[in-house]
């Protein structure tokens, strides 16, 4: 239920996370028993104390790909006893983008999630879209339209400030909201505009006449009036403003690929991007490394290629940490509310076989697809994400043998060597 508008102890992170100048270090690499530093300096080194004085009194980040590697397993017992004062964080992809979010924000800093609206909203929303209808079935041949650029064209409009928790009706001057609503199909629809949850955990869209339960954004209900079925709000959370902050970073991260020098760069700054808009959506948990006797029942073990551990791997719950939640919520929302609407001629068509967040297989006719831009073609990647605009390949010998789960001569599904299983 939403919260009540009495005010409690304790306040909610700003966003971005108020950052202090950082402190200037120099990048090192640990070697056989010797550290090397950027500034071609280097030490001896075959203790952790050691280890450990020269990091501090040289003012060192020390790089490594593992606490695992093999030039640090010697120290690892003695790293994970002197935590805190020695931490490690991970360089992801996902924490690059989100760094380049900071500090390409525009505008004020936004208000974070109370406890209750993020609650309510995380657990209630659901993933992207996933269409079958051609599931089981094999196509000599389909077209595959792509949204270019798609999570990144939903991330430049929000709803902002604070949610306000609300019954009934909602206010119209609410820019958008989350809400539970009741949703009436009075006939039989060819595709679902809503999603729904099934017990069993499982995402369904709705087609057949029914009331049904259903966890929506104002665009989404929009979109159910706009198809004809009757929408009733029960509760939910509001939003006054909107806000275009991550406007800039998000035709940064264009520029960027646009730009990329070569052909892996430009899926790692793609992989960054999606990484950086999904850590809004993460729990408030860090992770820690722990010795054994300090370990919860639950704490998965510490393991490498070859070898486990007597250290073990503890969640900690960060309630201070700032993810905005309802970005991340949103943007997966109408990334699959454009799917839908992009996809619905082809269903009343007959011709939609199978739908995956960001695009749709149909079948081919007239070559109507040619309207689109060509995918890995000379023009793709000059496509603007805000223009929300799809691109098309051929598919060959194409097999629908799951959700998510297409076989292609284009995109052939690996096959995985059986493994024996540890006894």
């Amino acid at each position: 239920m939403p919260a009540s508008t009495k005010k409690k102890r304790g306040s909610r992170p700003m966003w971005p996370d108020y950052r202090p100048q950082p402190q200037e270090r120099t990048l090192a690499l640990y070697d056989r028993g010797r550290i090397y530093t950027e500034d071609d300096k280097a030490f001896s080194c075959l203790a952790y104390n050691t280890l450990r004085n020269i990091l501090f009194d040289e003012n060192l980040l020390l790089f490594t790909d593992s606490f695992t590697a093999i030039p640090f397993l010697p120290f690892i017992d003695d790293i994970v006893q002197d935590f805190p004062n020695t931490q490690a964080h991970p360089n992801t992809l996902g924490s690059l983008g989100s760094n380049l979010q900071k500090l390409l924000w525009e505008g004020k800093r936004e208000t974070t999630l109370s406890i209750h609206a993020e609650n309510f909203i995380r657990a209630h929303m659901v993933g992207g879209r996933v269409d079958t209808p051609g599931l089981g079935n094999s196509y000599s041949s389909l077209i595959d339209l792509d949204m270019a650029s798609a999570y990144l064209a939903h991330f430049r409009l929000f709803p902002g400030g604070t949610a306000i928790g609300f019954y009934g009706v909602p206010s119209t001057d609410y820019v958008s909201y989350f809400a539970e609503c009741e949703i009436t199909i009075r006939r039989d629809i060819v595709l679902g505009p809503f999603p729904k949850r099934l017990q069993s955990g499982r995402v369904s869209y709705p087609t057949l006449p029914g009331i049904y339960t259903a966890f929506l954004w104002k665009e989404q209900v929009e979109e159910c009036e706009i198809q004809g079925l009757e929408v009733k709000i029960i509760m939910g959370y509001g939003f006054r403003k909107e806000t275009r902050a991550t406007e800039r970073w998000c035709q940064h991260l264009y520029s960027l690929r646009k730009n990329a020098p070569t052909k892996d760069i430009e899926i790692q700054i793609k992989l960054a991007t999606n990484a950086s808009i999904g850590r809004h959506g993460m729990g408030n948990e860090r992770f820690v490394l722990v010795p054994h006797g300090k370990q919860a029942p639950s704490d998965a073990v510490l393991c490498d290629d070859h070898n486990a551990f007597d250290i073990y791997i503890h969640p900690i719950v960060a309630p201070g940490s700032s993810h905005m939640y309802h970005f991340f919520s949103h943007c997966i929302a109408m990334t699959a509310l454009t799917l839908y609407q992009f996809a619905l001629p082809y269903a009343q068509a007959d011709r939609l076989v199978a739908s995956n967040y960001d695009c749709v297989l149909v079948l081919e006719q007239n070559a109507d697809h040619q309207t689109y831009i060509k995918k890995h073609s000379a023009g793709d990647i000059a496509i603007p994400p805000e223009n929300k605009t799809w691109r098309w390949q051929m598919l060959h010998n194409v097999e629908i043998r799951a959700p998510r789960r297409f076989h292609s001569d284009e995109h052939p599904i690996p096959t995985r060597p059986k493994t024996r299983q540890p006894v």
